[in-house]
């Protein structure tokens, strides 16, 4: 059970606000990560040369933009009060190659009695690390033995100890 402070609800109550006041926007959503789907698994046929252009072009795709802005916002919890326009505002703005003049919060948490900084960046920064993410997870996947890139292996443990005599 949920309680009215849990996240998940919090973001699931945002979403499905956004959702009934931008239906024409979700659908369109949706056809941009078919898009998304189509022009990232082209990577692996092209050669060298062509995927060094290619990758250029996706980074600089305002379709691809758009869709990950999107996703950034939502995963920030911020979909309140956000439309399409600004949301395509934001991606009007995402040039991987340009430096970003947007500001990053730095705080001190103490977990276990020590202190550590933690950095938390705008969507800005977060739209260009989720894009260029997602290509260098397309152009290099990791190998099947690094399982942990992929969400980890729920059965590892056990099957690790059950190895075990």
């Amino acid at each position: 059970m949920t309680s009215k402070t849990d996240p998940r609800r919090t973001r699931d109550c945002c979403y499905e606000t956004f959702r009934a006041e931008h239906p024409d926007f979700i659908i369109e959503l949706e056809g941009l990560r078919q898009f998304e789907k189509l022009a990232l698994g082209k990577l692996s046929s092209l050669n060298a040369r062509g995927r060094r252009a290619y990758v250029r072009t996706l980074l600089h795709c305002p379709r691809l933009a758009t869709l990950n802005a999107y996703e950034v916002i939502r995963n920030l919890q911020q979909l309140h009060g956000v439309t399409p326009a600004s949301i395509r505002a934001l991606a009007t703005r995402c040039n991987p190659y340009s430096p970003i003049r947007e500001r990053i919060r730095t705080t001190t948490v103490v977990k276990h009695g020590r202190p550590r900084i933690v950095q938390n960046f705008g969507p800005e920064r977060r739209l260009h690390h989720r894009l260029v993410a997602k290509v260098l997870a397309q152009l290099h996947p990791p190998r099947p033995e690094q399982f942990l890139f992929n969400g980890g292996d729920a059965g590892g443990p056990r099957g690790h100890r059950s190895s075990l005599p």
